[in-house]
């Protein structure tokens, strides 16, 4: 999974200081799975292998990670508050997860990306 800062989401994904109400312009050609985590978090440790598996699987998903402590921000302005978070974004579908989620409840969730 590639690992993206604050500046590589806003042209990614969108740019958080353009959303007007919190609408979002999406950027990418294709949906994107994003993992927000921290290296002293034990379930972030337990879901990074799980989306990195499926990365493998779905070519046609942008699979991202981003540190919520070097891209504060971000993580602000987006109103992560717990990690892991997970968000799955297309044009028209933005969605957040809390916590560790089994491989089948997160293929779910990709599939209704696609």
């Amino acid at each position: 999974m590639k690992e993206i800062n604050t500046e590589e989401f806003n042209k990614l994904v969108y740019n958080i200081y353009k959303a007007e109400n919190n609408e979002i312009n999406f950027l990418g050609e294709k949906p994107v799975v994003i993992d927000f985590y921290a290296t002293w978090c034990g379930p972030c440790k337990v879901l990074a292998p799980k989306l990195e598996d499926l990365e493998e699987d779905y070519t046609n998903v942008d699979f991202y990670k981003i540190d919520i402590e070097k891209n504060e921000e971000l993580t602000r302005i987006l109103n992560i508050r717990n990690v892991p978070t997970a968000l799955y974004i297309n044009k028209t579908i933005n969605m957040r997860t809390v916590g560790v989620l089994s491989r089948d409840q997160i293929i779910a969730r990709i599939t209704e990306l696609l």
